[in-house]
């Protein structure tokens, strides 16, 4: 069976991650003090280009950005792809099986990939990422009952159900400390849907309503992690990060954009920025290609793009903004 240089799961993600060798961020310094939609540069080009000819040279799945999970998944397991590009926890639960099938086979972390604009020391750039909102709505019929349930996961206790499930059954309490069953360690650990978790009530959503993170104190550190995957992540990380972590501080002009007066009009144009980068990728000729970008770059400067960045660099004029950022 043929293997596929390079390849990831549904729907492209994550092999785009290359971007980031070609563009630093969303929004891209002109070298004039204001910024331009990445879309609209020629280095978003030469991206498409590079991925098109990913394709014709059979380096890159073909299917990769129609396919789904299942299908994605299925080729990993009968190890059919040889470099994953994703997060690496999904690359670990999806190449579970193949690597239990083939004794010494594995998926080790190489990188970080050289990123566009960026020092070969430089530490990652992350973005902060908030937490769900949760909101009660209108159509609720007992308002009190739902913040007295809002009221318990953000208790100790409901924190501790959301996560680890119901005491006595799931696990028991040791010396002050929270101690997984090892009947429930065991299918946990050998369940790679993460189905049986869910169906036991645990991890279903209901975390995210649990407020304020208390798994390192509270509740004594993860008790169903599985300590072989702790040390493949750490491991992972410092493949990955090898000078660590930088914070982002500064401001994110599409955080500004989405304020603008045009924004209404704009929106619907810069939501097809990824379907008709998938449509130039495939298409019949690089000529083909550029013609779709610079067909919905004409969009949008029709619904309003060009005043919305002025209304950006105006509002960020004298201010930090960010340059580089790694993808999600």
């Amino acid at each position: 069976m043929p293997v596929i240089p390079l390849g990831g799961f549904h729907n492209g993600w994550a092999v785009g991650i290359g971007s980031s060798m070609f563009y630093g961020a969303g929004y891209v310094d002109k070298g004039d003090g204001t910024v331009e939609h990445s879309f609209f540069t020629q280095a978003y080009e030469d991206y498409t280009l590079y991925y098109r000819k990913l394709i014709a040279e059979g380096l890159l799945d073909p299917e990769a950005f129609t396919q789904t999970d299942p299908i994605a998944n299925e080729k990993i397991k009968q190890g059919r792809i040889a470099v994953l590009a994703a997060h690496y926890p999904a690359i670990l639960d999806a190449s579970k099986d193949y690597v239990k099938q083939h004794p010494g086979s594995d998926y080790v972390p190489v990188g970080p990939l050289e990123r566009a604009g960026a020092e070969p020391d430089r530490p990652v750039d992350l973005a902060i990422q908030g937490n769900n909102v949760t909101v009660i709505t209108k159509a609720c019929k007992d308002v009190d009952a739902a913040l007295r349930l809002l009221d318990f996961l953000a208790s100790d206790e409901g924190f501790m159900l959301a996560r680890y499930g119901v005491q006595g059954t799931h696990w028991e309490m040791e010396n002050g400390k929270p101690v997984a069953k090892k009947e429930w360690f065991d299918k946990f650990a050998a369940d790679t849907t993460g189905k049986v978790r869910k169906n036991e009530g645990i991890s279903i959503g209901l975390e995210s309503l649990t407020g304020q993170d208390r798994i390192n104190s509270v509740a004594g550190g993860d008790i169903w992690a599985d300590q072989d995957r702790i040390a493949a992540m750490e491991n992972a990380r410092s493949i990955l990060r090898p000078n660590g972590i930088s914070v982002i501080s500064a401001y994110n002009p599409g955080d500004v954009i989405i304020k603008s007066p045009q924004w209404e009009a704009l929106k619907p144009s810069m939501d097809k920025i990824g379907d008709v980068w998938e449509q130039a990728i495939y298409a019949k000729t690089d000529e083909d290609a550029l013609r779709l970008l610079n067909d919905l770059r004409g969009q949008m400067n029709k619904t309003g793009y060009t005043e919305a960045i002025q209304f950006v660099n105006e509002n960020l004029k004298g201010k930090e903004i960010v340059k580089l950022q790694m993808p999600n």
